[in-house]
């Protein structure tokens, strides 16, 4: 369904450890966003809800509701820590990537 690196399961490790949430998951989501498309999001959560796909990698439960779970296929979560950039991003080839502008407007009240 998804794939996760071995750089983002570090971070994600990281991050539960850091907020004293160890034991916990991560939720992984498509989110729609007005006429611009979809946003992806992460959200850690204590447990599953009971429809949800859950995952592990490597010690790391992700949790995946199914309306999320079709747009997932193919997409690899990884962790990138560049001069200019720091943070999760998601690469999808067998669909277009959502949309992640923050900046525009239209005319259906969503931004």
């Amino acid at each position: 369904m998804i794939e996760i690196t071995e750089k983002a399961i570090a971070q994600i490790k990281a991050v539960l450890a850091s907020e004293g949430k160890e034991g916990h998951g991560l939720r992984i989501g498509v989110e729609g966003c007005g006429c611009s498309g979809f946003n992806y999001f992460l959200e850690i959560q204590k447990a599953p809800r009971p429809t949800d796909h859950v995952l592990q990698f490597d010690g790391v439960t992700i949790f995946i509701d199914e309306p999320s779970a079709g747009h997932l296929r193919g997409a690899i979560l990884d962790f990138i820590e560049e001069e200019h950039m720091k943070g999760f991003i998601f690469r999808n080839h067998e669909k277009s990537p959502p949309s992640h502008s923050h900046s525009h407007s239209c005319g259906c009240g969503h931004h």
